[in-house]
C-alpha cells in the first residue's frame, strides 16, 4: 500500500502522545521517542524536509534512544553528514554520552576527521562510560597500534592504562603533550614522570638580566604560574617558598625588610599567575661584576592538604607530592653611565611573522581611535584627518595577549618618503601577558608636526633593544618591522617648544 504525504503525516502525528506532535514542534521529543520504538510512516520524510541545523539536533534525539539507528537506518547517512557539519558541537564536553556518538568518536579519533581534538576532549570527558564496552576495549586496541605516533591517542590511554601499561606510556619518549596529558595519573606516577608531568602544568621562573646600568632599576623577577588544567585530574595545591636572595653571598636586606618579602605568596588551587619582582639597584651602584643568586622551592601537595602544612606551621606531618627547586646563580655586570643589557632580537622571519599576527595597534585621542595594524596587515586607507590637541590625550593602543614573544619597540614616523625616521612612541610588553596590558604609549610629534594645520606621516613599528632592557624577564623579544602606511593628523595647537 503506498501512502500519500498527507496520510503519511496523519499517521505521524497519531504516534505522538497527546497533545505533541511534530506539526506543533519540529523536534517534538515524545514523538522522536515513538519512532525509534516502532516503525512510524512518515518520520523519514519529517526528518529530511528538516533544515540542516534541525535536522542535526534530531539526530542527536535519535542516539539517545538505543537501537534507533539499528530500526531507522536510512538515518545513517544523514548523521554522517550533520556530523560532518556540526562535529565540534556534538562532541562539546557538556553534551551526554550516547554510544552512537561514542562510535563516532572512536571513529573520528582513528581516522583523523577535522573535529578530532573535540572527539578527543569527548571521550575524555566520558572516559568511565566506555571505557569497560565493547566498543570502548576495541578502540583502545586499536589505539595501542597507533600511540607511539599520536599524542591524542597517547593522551586517552592514559585514562584507560593500567599501572603497568602506564609505565610503558611513560617509557616512550617525552614530549610537551604527553607531559601535559600525563597530569591526569600524577598520584600514580614515579618521581621523574611527576616532575615532567606537573612541571608542563605548573612552573616557576626566576629572571634577571646578565648586566644593566647603575641608572636604570635593576630588577630580580620571580614568575609563579599554574596553567588551566582539564577537568577530571586528581585535586592538588602548590606552594612557593622563597628562601633566600642575595648578593656576594649576602641577603639582601635592610633594616627589619627583607628582599625575600616580595616573593610572598598564598597556596594556589586554581589556575592563576603570581609575579614578584625587586628593584636591586641600591646594592649594585659601582661598575663591578656581581654574584647575585636566589633559592625557593615549588611544591605540590595532594588536595586535601590541610592549611597549616600548606603555610609551614610547625607540628605537620604532611609531606608534598613533589618539590622541585626553582634557583637562579648570576653573574651580573652594572655599568655606569650607559645604558645596557641582554635581551637578544629574534631573527627568526617565521617566528617574527608568527607574533605580528597577534599585534593590534591603534592610535588614540579622547575622542576616537584610528587602526594602524591587525591581524597580521596594515589598516586600510586613513584619509580623514585625526584632530590633536598637544598636551591631552594622544597616544599608541598596543595589544598582544596571544603574542609568544615580548614586544619592545619604537613607533618611527617621517614626514616625506626621503625624510629622516623620527622616534614618537615607545613601550615595551612581556608575554605571554598575564599582566600589564594593554599598553598605553604617549605620542609626541615634536619637530614632524610643528605648525598647526593638517600633517601626513609615514609610520613604522620597529624593535628596540632600549626597550627590550626595561624588562629583566627579557631575554628574546620580537625582531620585525612593522611598515603602517601613512596618516594624517590635523595639529590644533602648538606645544612652547614648537613656538
Amino acid at each position: 500500500m503506498r501512502f500519500t504525504h498527507a496520510v503519511a503525516f496523519c499517521l505521524l502525528l497519531a504516534a505522538c502522545s497527546s497533545g505533541e506532535s511534530f506539526e506543533t514542534d519540529a523536534l517534538c521529543e515524545s514523538c522522536v521517542r515513538r519512532a525509534c520504538a516502532e516503525a512510524v510512516p512518515g518520520f523519514e520524510a519529517h526528518v529530511r524536509g528538516l533544515e540542516a541545523g534541525d535536522r542535526a539536533q534530531m539526530i542527536a534525539q535519535m542516539e539517545s534512544h538505543a537501537g534507533c539507528f539499528e530500526r531507522n537506518a536510512w538515518a545513517v547517512p544523514l548523521a554522517d553528514e550533520a556530523y560532518a557539519s556540526y562535529g565540534t558541537s556534538f562532541f562539546a564536553s557538556d553534551q551526554p554520552y550516547y554510544g552512537p556518538r561514542a562510535a563516532r568518536a572512536f571513529d573520528a579519533v582513528l581516522k583523523g576527521a577535522p573535529h578530532r581534538r573535540a572527539a578527543v576532549s569527548y571521550l575524555s570527558h566520558h572516559v568511565e562510560k566506555w571505557r569497560n564496552t565493547e566498543a570502548g576495549k576495541a578502540f583502545v586496541a586499536a589505539a595501542w597500534e597507533r600511540v607511539s605516533e599520536d599524542d591524542d591517542v597517547f593522551g586517552l590511554l592514559v585514562l584507560v592504562a593500567d599501572n603497568a601499561q602506564l609505565e610503558q606510556l611513560c617509557s616512550l619518549e617525552a614530549s610537551e603533550p604527553r607531559n601535559a596529558a600525563l597530569i591526569y595519573r600524577w598520584r600514580d606516577l614515579n618521581e621523574e614522570v611527576r616532575r615532567r608531568a606537573l612541571g608542563a602544568w605548573i612552573s616557576a621562573e626566576w629572571s634577571m638580566q646578565t648586566s644593566g646600568s647603575a641608572q636604570l632599576p635593576q630588577y630580580l623577577a620571580l614568575d609563579w604560574r599554574v596553567r588551566p588544567f582539564p577537568d577530571g585530574v586528581p585535586p592538588f595545591v602548590s606552594t612557593l617558598s622563597v628562601e633566600s636572595v642575595k648578593i656576594q653571598n649576602s641577603e639582601v636586606k635592610r633594616g627589619d625588610w627583607q628582599a625575600v618579602s616580595a616573593f610572598s605568596w598564598p597556596a594556589q588551587r586554581e589556575p592563576g599567575t603570581q609575579h614578584g619582582r625587586v628593584d636591586l639597584s641600591p646594592w649594585l651602584t659601582s661598575a663591578d661584576n656581581y654574584k647575585v643568586s636566589a633559592r625557593a622551592t615549588l611544591s605540590i601537595w595532594p588536595g586535601d592538604t590541610p592549611e597549616s602544612c600548606l603555610a609551614g606551621q610547625a607540628g605537620c606531618d604532611a609531606e608534598p607530592a613533589l618539590s622541585m627547586p626553582v634557583n637562579l646563580d648570576r653573574t651580573y655586570r652594572v655599568f655606569v653611565g650607559v645604558e645596557t643589557g641582554a635581551p637578544h632580537r629574534e631573527k627568526s622571519d617565521s617566528v617574527n611573522k608568527a607574533v605580528s599576527a597577534h599585534i593590534s595597534l591603534e592610535i588614540c585621542n579622547s575622542e576616537t581611535c584610528m587602526p594602524l595594524w591587525a591581524d597580521g596587515k596594515k589598516a586600510g586607507d586613513r584619509k580623514e584627518a585625526m584632530r590633536v590637541l598637544q598636551g591631552s590625550d594622544f597616544y599608541l593602543n598596543a595589544r598582544m595577549p596571544s603574542a609568544q614573544l615580548p614586544v619592545a619597540s619604537r613607533l618611527m614616523a617621517r614626514a616625506a618618503k626621503d625624510g629622516t625616521w623620527q622616534e614618537i612612541a615607545t613601550f615595551f610588553s612581556y608575554a605571554p601577558q598575564a599582566y600589564d596590558v594593554p599598553v598605553r604609549a604617549d605620542i609626541s610629534l615634536g619637530a614632524l608636526c610643528g605648525k598647526i594645520g593638517v600633517c601626513r606621516l609615514e609610520l613604522q613599528l620597529r624593535p628596540s633593544l632600549r626597550m627590550a632592557r626595561r624588562d629583566p624577564r627579557i631575554a628574546r623579544y620580537w625582531g620585525a618591522t612593522l611598515d603602517l602606511g601613512a596618516a594624517s593628523f590635523e595639529i590644533l595647537n602648538q606645544t612652547p617648544e614648537q613656538m
